[in-house]
């Protein structure tokens, strides 16, 4: 191509994304304020207990998040089980993550009976990385989880885990006025869960071509879903026609929702802080302008006592209708925005973070996969209007990029603390100190020609630093 028509296609392509997403002016919303809100921490985080838990209903018994250190040193991976309660009888599934590739490891488990060495039942993720572990039918009483290495005898993390005697489930009942409570904090070692899971969740050959027709289709597969029915309700059991369940988790997601569903799915598994941004869509250069904040603590849902019913209403009337694709093309400067870029290096580009399209779409990473040659490519997920989820792996096509735009790009969700009653969303100054695993970086909005960007995403190390969870 000539230069002036190089030119010419350049100017074209930006005047298509300015034009392609026009402002949508909301007159009855209420105006934002300009300035931000002064009491918001950069990285306090407010322990579990802090959150006010209601008199009237008994708090879930859920474990605490397990140690980062195991006898003084730091742990090198962290084991966390599922169900959260479970009886006497059942099988537990312990899911060790890790943010080093480490070799084949055995967990230990002492507790009433005799102690047992399980195998790894299954591994995957590009980093962060998971184990999974399934017990037999345990006995009530308390254990002790110990991760090592079987080759040098390293305890490599431990945990603990309590089996409640046999008994009624545990009971179907919403907890408070809000969609859920919150009694813990997001952490480092719950960003590298979420990871792990989301990887989990999407996994599927390298020249598969597989695809859901909804969200909740993969979340009421045991196989894929580590979190299958770890609140101990069936929430995402559907049952048979002889063996009919209560109401299951319900999701349906376009490319916009997807990111939001997959996040708000596991902060209610949780019980953690959910928080975003209803915005509009003013044009790519100028970013989003947003003007409600909509979280978890709501409480027009509190008339339905199924929790599980809660939650489907909630994503189904509050999360869908108030974020869109646009919602998370913000500039990097925006403190209060639901998502902040970050740098490109394998360890970054994670699963569960988003690539926001320049002219409206999301995609969600899932893996890195490594073909017959070396390469490695990245894939991701998104969501369309019909409801399906389909695959994308990276290419100029599936990833556009446009030099001179700030909005768009490589992002991760904003650290969110709970304090006072209120969510509140981690500034950029505050991330670096926060216990969050991804810096905030505009190093991708560097690139004066969109080949050198995708020459640099092709070029990424397929290396991650080691380094405990959490950290």
């Amino acid at each position: 191509m000539k230069p002036s028509l190089r030119i010419g296609a350049g100017l074209a392509s930006l005047i298509l994304v300015l034009c392609v997403a026009p402002t949508l002016v909301h007159h009855d919303a209420p105006a934002r304020p300009s300035a931000p809100v002064s009491s918001r921490p950069a990285a306090e985080v407010v322990p579990a207990s802090a959150a006010p838990a209601p008199a009237a209903t008994p708090a879930p018994l859920l474990p605490e998040e397990p140690s980062q250190t195991c006898a003084g040193v730091p742990a090198r991976a962290i084991a966390f089980s599922f169900p959260f309660q479970p009886r006497a009888g059942e099988a537990v599934r312990l899911v060790a993550v890790s943010r080093e590739q480490l070799a084949p490891f055995v967990t230990e488990l002492s507790g009433p009976e005799d102690a047992v060495t399980l195998e790894p039942s299954d591994q995957w993720g590009p980093g962060p990385f998971g184990s999974e572990f399934r017990t037999g039918a345990l006995a009530a009483g308390d254990y002790a989880v110990t991760l090592r290495d079987p080759v040098a005898g390293t305890i490599l993390g431990c945990s603990s885990l309590r089996v409640l005697p046999a008994g009624p489930a545990r009971e179907r009942t919403a907890d408070g006025d809000g969609v859920w409570p919150i009694r813990r904090a997001w952490s480092g070692a719950l960003e590298d869960l979420y990871s792990v899971w989301v990887s989990r969740l999407f996994r599927t050959p390298g020249d598969s071509r597989a695809a859901w027709h909804r969200l909740h289709a993969v979340f009421r597969d045991p196989a894929r879903n580590v979190l299958y029915g770890a609140l101990g309700w069936d929430e995402d059991d559907t049952g048979t026609a002889d063996n009919p369940r209560p109401t299951a988790v319900r999701a349906r997601a376009d490319c916009g929702d997807l990111p939001y569903m997959l996040r708000a799915y596991f902060a209610w598994k949780f019980e953690l802080p959910f928080r975003f941004q209803r915005c509009n869509r003013r044009n790519a250069l100028q970013g989003a302008e947003c003007y409600e904040e909509r979280s978890n603590l709501t409480e027009r849902y509190r008339g339905k006592t199924d929790p599980v019913e809660r939650f489907n209403r909630f994503l189904e009337t509050w999360v869908v209708v108030g974020v869109h694709s646009a919602t998370p093309r913000t500039l990097p400067e925006d403190d209060d925005s639901d998502f902040y870029p970050i740098e490109m290096s394998r360890s970054a580009l994670r699963p569960g973070t988003v690539y926001v399209w320049p002219y409206g779409h999301l995609l969600v990473i899932t893996d890195w996969i490594e073909d017959d040659t070396g390469g490695v490519s990245l894939v991701a997920v998104d969501g369309h209007l019909d409801g399906t989820v389909t695959f994308k792996h990276f290419s100029p096509k599936n990833f556009p990029y446009l030099p001179g735009l700030r909005t768009f790009g490589f992002k991760t969700f904003r650290p969110l603390v709970y304090a006072g009653g209120e969510i509140l969303p981690v500034d950029n100054a505050g991330i670096a100190a926060a216990e969050v695993p991804l810096v905030f970086s505009e190093e991708q909005y560097r690139f004066r020609r969109s080949r050198d960007f995708y020459r640099a995403v092709w070029h990424v190390s397929a290396l991650v630093p080691d380094g405990p969870p959490g950290s």
